[in-house]
Order: structure tokens, then sequence, then C-alpha cells
């Protein structure tokens, strides 16, 4: 954003610079810089637009890759806990099939 009021800024300061120096009568450069202005605002609204629409496609790739980040995390936790699970069982089973003493 600090970019494009830059090139706005640097564009109307530009144009009165020519303004100044240019051998033109007061209404020439009337119209100049008014010319000047209005396609300055039309390069500036086509910066914006551009802007605008890189960061949408950035927003939906970052979405897209944080979805897939949280997919994989659940495989990873649903596979541990399945793992776990299993361990759980064996050792139980193992547990069960020592001898019982009785005290």
């Amino acid at each position: 954003m600090r970019f494009l009021s830059g090139l706005f800024i640097g564009a109307l300061a530009g144009a009165a610079v020519a303004m100044l120096v240019a051998p033109q009568s007061g209404d020439e450069s009337r119209d100049l810089l008014y010319a000047r202005s209005r396609e300055t605002k039309g390069r500036v609204q086509d910066a914006d637009d551009d802007l605008a629409e890189a960061v949408k496609a950035f927003g939906t790739e970052v979405q897209s890759s944080v979805a897939e980040i949280i997919g994989r995390g659940k495989a990873i936790v649903d596979d541990a806990t399945r793992e776990g699970l299993r361990a759980a069982d064996e050792q139980r089973a193992s547990l069960e099939s020592l001898p019982q003493h009785n005290t």
C-alpha cells in the first residue's frame, strides 16, 4: 500500500514539476495536470486491483496448505492412537497370560 501511495505522490510531483518548467499557458498546464492525474489514478487503480487479486490468490493458497497440513496431522494422530491401542491390547494380553499368584 505504501508503494501505491508513493507511486501516486511521485507521479503528481513529477507532473507538477513538468508544469512549472514547461512553456505553456495556465489553462494548458491545468489541462495537462488533470489528464496526467486521471492517467495516474487509472494506473494506481490497476495496480490496486492486481495487488488485491494477488493477495486473494495467496490467501487461497495458504488456506489450501493449512487444510492439507491439518489433514496430515489428523492422520498422524489417528495412526498413533491405533498403534497405542494395539500396543495396550498386546500388553494386556501378555499380562493376562501370566500365571496368577494367590497370596
